[in-house]
Parts: C-alpha cells; structure tokens; sequence
C-alpha cells in the first residue's frame, strides 16, 4: 500500500516528501484520519521509518497548506479530518522512532494544527469552547458540490435553492471533514443527506481528539523545556475535559452525547464514539479525571446499548443506508472503544477481550478466505453495505488495528 509521487503539472497530487501508505482499493492518496492506525500497525510491524516519513508527510502539509486537508488532494484543501497528527507524533516518539531534531519542528506543526481547529473549528457552547467539524468555502467564495463527488452532491441537492442550497454542501463537507461520511449522527429532523446538520452538532469524539492533542503538546513542550507553553495547554486540556463530562455525560444512558451547537442540549443517538472519554484517558499524562464509578458504569451502559454484536461493534443502531449506520462495523471504532475499556479495570477489562476478539476473528477469517481485509464489514462478518461507492479492499486501518490489538495483548 505504499506509494511514491513525483510532482506533475496534470496531477491533483499534493506533493509530500516521504512515499505515501494509501488506505487501498480507489484511495491512492495518503489519507488524515486514517493513517493514524496504518502508523500504529507499521509500528507494530517493525517498519518506524515508514511510520515517521508520514508523520513527515502531514507536518510539512500544515507547513505548506495551513492544515492537514481530508487527503493529499488539491481539491482537500477546504477540509481536514479528525486531528490525529498528535497522538501520530506520540506513539511515533513513545515508540523511539523520533529524529534528533524532529520534535522541535512537529511541535510547531502541531501548534499550528491546533490554532487552525480552535480558531476555525470551535464553538462556545454554554461558556465552553468546543470544537466542530466545518469546511471552508470552495475557492473562498462560496459552498458548492465535491469536486469528487460532484453527481451524488448534486442529486442530493435536487429541488433545493438559494442559502439551503449552499448550506447542504457545506454540512456534506464537514461531514467529511468527520471522516464519518455519512451517517445518521449528522442527520437532523429526517433520515435522508437531505437533511443533514453537521456544523450544527458538537461532537464527542472529535473533542477527546483535541483533548489528545492538548496533552500531546503539552508533553512535547515540557520535554523541550517551554513550560509556560505546556501549562497553557494541560489547563485547556483539563477544562475541555471538564465541559465534556459536564455536558455530555447522560445518566440514564451511561455515555457521553453529541451536543446541539445551538442550544447545548444533548443529542439523543447512541453511536461508538459516546464511549470516546474512556479512550481519551489512556495513555494521557493530563487526567481525564473523571467521577468517581462513571468509567465502570460507562461499560453498563455500553453494554445495554444495543450497538454490540457477534462481530464486535456496530457503527449505530440505525439502518440509514449510509456506510457509517448499522449493519456497519469500521475498524476505527472498534479501536477507540476497545483501547477505552481495556483501562476499566473488571467488567471493562473483560469486555476490551471480548470485543477485541471478535473483531479480529472476523479479520482473520476474511483473510483466510480472501488473501486481503476491507476497510468494513457487515455484523454478519461479510462485505460493509451502503455509501457511495464499492466496499474497498487493502485496507490499511484495518490491518493497523488489528496488528495493535493483538500486540496489545487483548486477543484470546
């Protein structure tokens, strides 16, 4: 899956200096979100340099574009993805494949990153500032269709003028910008794209993100002996974590929701990343510092959430038609709640196992079968249904993932 690019006056390639790991099938261009596992399984695999050169690759992108767009693509530039780059740096270091001289330049790479999520990203929802997935305007001068996708943005907006019109592709957008494109979680007062809101939803998950990237950088700049620097982030780590628990914790579904950009109010599906915090808190040198018995009751409420199947854990309860909904399951999200658990000591612990294991059953056996992985798969343990396109075959964060579970020991 990896590939080299030399710059070309015909190509749509943004030109970066290490060879690219492309997720597989029709992606041939290095990819944000995703490579944050593909990093973890080359870690695991005994191949740091090639770890490093896209670690490389993203820091000299924010360098030259201002963010780390969607993927290396001319037509990505008006959106990014989820903001992994630090916790890419993190296991990169933590795994002693860091340079002399790298983390100098990859902290101000990662400041950069940061300052462009909260300056262009965020949101004060009551008296705390969040962050949102958004997109800037096509050419700077408006909204319009994907470049990429342009016939499905277009028949999507059938029968819609004027502001809606430019305001449906702006959300399709962010919703890309997620990575999670698409689903119901971004669906507002319908069940169609038609209906789609993203801009207008605070998510979880991207926020223990940036919690991540709070903690990272303060870490970085410690070690590099900028202690003012570091402070400013561990406080806007803590406070982050603070309004997350505050106002996403739901004592009757023992998870942490969405939130309405608007009003605050907690948004009522049920998806993965509710159980994001768990994930937040490992491997963090900031304490998450949540209560006292919610972490535990967190694996209750997982477990009656009715997202847990034979094949690990479904995308949501809902069947949309969208590739991130039932009958779903994405590699991603079965990392981000598993690695969560696996630091819930009893019940949650016992779980991690238990869904780590069926997971990577269905991955082995895919590949006994097929000689390759998909980027997701059904509850049945077959193809992943939906979308815009073919199930793809490689898959990068699939391999990744499950290499780093079963090196982290989690698999019977």
């Amino acid at each position: 899956l990896t590939r080299t690019h030399k710059p070309q006056l015909s190509s749509s390639l943004l030109t970066v200096p290490h060879p690219m790991v492309v997720p597989g099938g029709r992606f041939r261009e290095q990819y944000y979100w995703d490579t944050y596992w593909v990093i973890l399984g080359l870690l695991r695999s005994g191949l740091p340099e090639v770890a490093r050169g896209l670690v490389t690759n993203f820091v000299h992108l924010v360098e030259t574009v201002g963010l780390i767009p969607n993927g290396n693509r001319c037509y990505y530039v008006n959106r990014s993805q989820p903001p992994l780059l630090a916790a890419m740096v993190g296991a990169v270091v933590a795994a002693g494949a860091a340079h002399a001289g790298d983390l100098a330049v990859w902290v101000k790479a990662i400041d950069k990153e940061y300052q462009f999520w909260t300056e262009e990203r965020s949101v004060v929802v009551k008296g705390a500032r969040l962050a949102r997935y958004d997109s800037g305007p096509n050419y700077d001068t408006s909204y319009g269709p994907r470049p990429e996708s342009y016939p499905h943005d277009m028949e999507t907006a059938e029968g819609i003028e004027g502001p809606e019109r430019e305001q449906l592709f702006r959300h399709i957008m962010a919703a890309c910008e997620s990575g999670w494109d698409f689903s119901s979680r971004w669906m507002t007062g319908g069940a169609t794209l038609a209906s789609i809101s993203t801009t207008g939803i605070v998510p979880v998950d991207l926020n223990c993100y940036m919690f991540r990237v709070e903690e990272v950088a303060a870490s970085l700049h410690r070690r590099l002996g900028a202690t003012a620097v570091a402070q400013r982030y561990e406080e806007a780590a803590r406070a982050r974590a603070r309004a997350l628990h505050e106002l996403c914790w739901n004592n009757n579904t023992h998870c942490w929701h969405d939130l309405d950009a608007a009003t605050g109010d907690q948004r009522p599906g049920i998806y993965p990343s509710n159980w994001a915090p768990l994930w937040a808190t490992t491997e963090s040198s900031i304490p998450f510092d949540l209560p006292d018995g919610v972490a535990e009751a967190s694996v209750g409420g997982l477990e009656k959430s009715g997202l847990l199947c034979s094949s690990g854990i479904l995308t949501s309860t809902y069947v949309s038609g969208e590739q991130w909904d039932a009958p779903n399951l994405w590699a991603p999200l079965q990392h981000l709640v598993v690695v969560g658990l696996a630091q819930v000591p009893g019940r949650g612990a016992e779980l991690a196992r238990d869904l780590a294991t069926r997971w990577v059953n269905v991955c082995d056996q895919a590949w006994q079968k097929e000689g390759y992985l998909l980027e997701k798969y059904a509850a049945d343990g077959d193809a992943g249904l939906g979308g815009e396109y073919e199930v793809q075959i490689g898959f990068g964060w699939t391999n990744g993932v499950a290499l780093d579970l079963v090196a982290r020991g989690l698999v019977d």
